[in-house]
């Protein structure tokens, strides 16, 4: 063999070196995505309920009992896991979750606002047993 010739068997088995650590960069960092979205899925598994208490929409009457697990947005779009198709409830008004034992929702950034118990929700908040929820003019319970 000639030295052109070693320097091209090296030149291969670099590259073929160098694509197998990507491969297994690329196996590592899927495994650890995976993982910490089973950890995750572990922690928002708690179910609850919603009871409609208030609501002119013929798909959401009042009491009709709608169950909530893991993470669940609502709002008009079609996207949203709860649909509210009310003039005023925007695309996507509140996001509910489930963490650290409590089951909390956020506004997210709607016009009218989301309202717990008569109070504007402003960040973050946790949400208790029989918490009145207010989107535009509908209304549910919060059953945990």
């Amino acid at each position: 063999m000639t030295t052109e010739q070693i320097f091209l068997l090296l030149l291969r088995a670099s590259a073929v070196l160098l694509l197998y650590l990507f491969l297994w960069g690329v196996v590592r960092a899927i495994r650890s995505e995976l993982r910490q979205e089973a950890t995750s899925t572990v922690e928002s598994t708690e179910t609850a309920r919603l009871l409609v208490l208030d609501s002119e929409l013929l798909e959401l009457p009042p009491g009709l009992t709608i169950t909530l697990q893991g993470n669940c947005t609502i709002g008009r779009a079609r996207d949203n896991r709860l649909v509210i198709q009310e003039p005023f409830v925007s695309g996507h008004h509140a996001q509910m979750y489930f963490k650290k034992e409590h089951w909390w929702i956020r506004d997210l950034g709607s016009t009218n606002g989301t309202w717990i118990n008569g109070k504007k929700v402003q960040a973050e908040l946790a949400l208790e047993n029989g918490d009145v929820l207010r989107l535009g003019r509908w209304q549910a319970r919060f059953e945990a």
